[in-house]
């Protein structure tokens, strides 16, 4: 029985360590995965940040390069519509954007443009929001939400060609904008290589953090907005085929590591079993029925269990010869 118990004791400790070993590659397998797709995923979030910089850059340039004109100061004073009819209206659709505003120094409106279509009005931005933005910033830059649309916009103090330093007083406000729809985020989508583009208002976690371990992954980039908005951020699915096909490989690998465990568990229990348990049950048996020929097959083995059988074997034997003594000397 202490054998046996012993013998148990020795398979479960191998169960034990058999699964210890399954779970330590299994963390090895996650970690490296995890790491893999950590990084893809930094990669994207960079290459988010970096596409949606250069689409704003055309924005960015017009905000700049019309708000360091002597012309457009000029313009502030005399609210000149001609003027404004051949160079306000050419940058909208030169520079692709929906509509820009014009304010004097005190923000009384100076000229209000809109390119064909677009539905923003002058109720898009008002005077208070536009004093709000500059008094933070000479130039600004935000997104918000206007109606059912997102709205991009930027702006910046007007001041003369020859201000090199732009250290002046402002002489006037100009700001522009720009609808993100559902063309935008289509095009968006494309340069993303995603299977998803949206804009989303309000509280949400890093796309990266919920999916982290995830082929398909969200990557969340914040987008800045005035102050006591709602944050506003641009969403993207991106999907993998190299991290779906690593994923994969994971999961077979993981369930093959499995497998090949448990055959050897139970592999190593079998031949335990076979080797140790099989034998001291016939010899218990022998012992306890008083049959020495259930031995008689360990007997030829040529180690510890041969040993003990032909012991058992030999005890028999002296038993025997020891019962026809006492009988003799009786």
């Amino acid at each position: 029985m202490v054998i046996r118990r012993r013998l148990f004791v020795m398979m479960l400790g191998m169960a034990v360590s058999s699964l210890l070993v399954l779970l330590l590659f299994w963390v090895i397998l996650e970690k490296n995965i995890g790491g893999i797709l950590r990084d893809r995923s930094e990669a994207v979030h960079a290459t988010i940040a970096r596409i949606i910089g250069i689409e704003g850059a055309v924005m960015k340039g017009l905000a700049y390069d019309y708000t360091h004109w002597t012309e457009m100061v000029d313009f502030v004073e005399s609210g000149d519509q001609t003027w404004a009819e051949l160079n306000l209206d050419t940058a909208l659709r030169s520079f692709k954007c929906d509509a820009c505003w014009v304010f004097a120094k005190d923000f009384g409106l100076v000229d209000y443009r809109a390119a064909e279509g677009a539905g923003l009005g002058t109720n898009g931005l008002t005077p208070a929001v536009a004093a709000e933005v500059f008094a933070a910033t000479n130039f600004p830059h935000w997104f918000e939400r206007i109606g059912s649309e997102f709205v991009e916009f930027r702006g910046g103090i007007v001041q003369p060609s020859d201000d090199v330093r732009r250290s002046t007083p402002a002489q006037g406000y100009f700001l522009v904008a720009r609808a993100w729809d559902q063309d935008h985020i289509e095009l968006l989508r494309d340069l993303f290589a995603a299977g998803s583009v949206e804009l989303i208002e309000g509280d949400v976690l890093r796309g990266q953090d919920q999916q982290a371990m995830a082929a398909s992954a969200s990557h969340l980039h914040s987008l800045p907005t005035r102050a006591g908005r709602l944050p506003i951020s641009l969403r993207s699915e991106t999907n993998s085929p190299e991290i779906e096909q690593i994923v994969q490989m994971n999961a077979f690998s993981s369930v093959v590591i499995s497998i090949m465990l448990v055959l050897t568990v139970a592999l190593s229990i079998i031949g335990l079993t076979a080797w140790v348990s099989a034998p001291i049950k016939m010899m218990s048996d022998a012992m306890e029925r008083k049959k020495p020929e259930l031995v008689e097959s360990l007997v030829l083995q040529k180690n510890e269990i041969g040993r003990l059988a032909q012991l058992i074997k030999s005890f028999f034997v002296q038993q025997v010869e020891l019962e026809k003594e006492v009988g003799h000397r009786k």
